[in-house]
């Protein structure tokens, strides 16, 4: 089931920890995925996927944020579809398969 969170977010499956992102990762977008990231985390998942599919656009400062949520928690956090909206280092898409 999905569940709507403000700034282009949805839990698409809070069962399996998955977000779905869209529009723009600035910096209040990053902020709010760390949010939702830390929740998922606090109810107990140890891998944490999210979709970037429908990211048009992400800032400097957004991308940042989203390394360092990477590097906050002790779930894994997964990103899928990330190619084509962080190209910045340290910051990588899953391996294939």
């Amino acid at each position: 089931m999905t569940a709507p969170v403000a700034g282009g977010f949805d839990v698409v499956d809070r069962g399996a920890g998955r977000v779905a992102a869209g529009g723009v990762l600035d910096e209040r977008g990053a902020d709010l995925l760390h949010g939702v990231a830390l929740a998922l985390q606090g109810r107990g998942h140890r891998r944490i996927e999210v979709d970037l599919a429908g990211v048009r656009a992400a800032s400097a400062v957004g991308v940042r944020m989203l390394d360092a949520t990477r590097r906050a928690l002790t779930a894994e956090l997964v990103l899928l579809h990330a190619e084509t909206v962080l190209p910045a280092p340290g910051v990588r898409p899953p391996p294939p398969g």
